[in-house]
């Protein structure tokens, strides 16, 4: 049988019962951690099988480009409403190019996406728009961080509630590849906005 002491003191009681504040803002800090990985799920990726012309992408990305990569929508940051921190990352970009930043309100066809350009459609329903850039070096950012752009919560006019929403990045990819659309897009990011 386990026998429990009862502290004496209060001093005991403290020093022995309560964690100390130090140890308590560590597990806070670490639970807060955990939570926010929780909260960016990347779906919809560049499978042979989904993508149009069979261009399937690396592992985590949408279907290849003309740059013979496919590129890789990433989230990092805290995604709470009341203190958005969200930054997008999209990497295996052409060079130079435009990105255009969008945000729906459901997956398509259950998360594997439908063909699109020469990627995949990976978001639906009340699409918007949040922000247009351009990617030097094969990359672009967005959100958190980069000077001048509003929180992604605010853009995308998530309530104080919260709530989740899929994210993408489609961008110009005007080589002869694929189709002649001209275009492709990265994998999808889902995101469980926190209030």
């Amino acid at each position: 049988m386990k026998r429990t002491i009862a502290p004496t003191t209060f001093r005991d009681f403290i020093q022995n019962v309560v964690l100390p504040v130090a140890a308590c803002s560590a597990l806070v800090a670490l639970s807060a951690r955990a939570a926010d990985a929780q909260t960016f799920t990347p779906y919809c990726f560049g499978t042979a099988q989904a993508c149009p012309c069979t261009n399937a992408g690396g592992p985590g990305q949408g279907c290849m480009n003309s740059f013979l990569t496919g590129s890789q929508l990433a989230a990092s940051g805290s995604a709470h409403v009341g203190n958005d921190t969200v930054l997008f990352t999209v990497t295996g970009l052409p060079t130079s190019t435009t990105v255009v930043y969008f945000q729906g309100n459901t997956e398509q066809a259950g998360g594997t996406g439908t063909a699109l350009g020469d990627g995949l459609l990976c978001l639906n329903t009340s699409v918007i728009r949040l922000a247009t850039r351009t990617a030097t070096g094969g990359s672009s950012s967005f959100g958190h961080g980069v000077a001048g752009d509003q929180p992604i919560s605010v853009l995308g006019m998530i309530g104080g509630h919260g709530g989740t929403r899929y994210y993408q990045a489609w961008y110009r990819n005007t080589a002869a590849f694929c189709t002649p659309d001209g275009f492709n897009t990265s994998n999808g990011m889902s995101i469980a906005w926190l209030p």
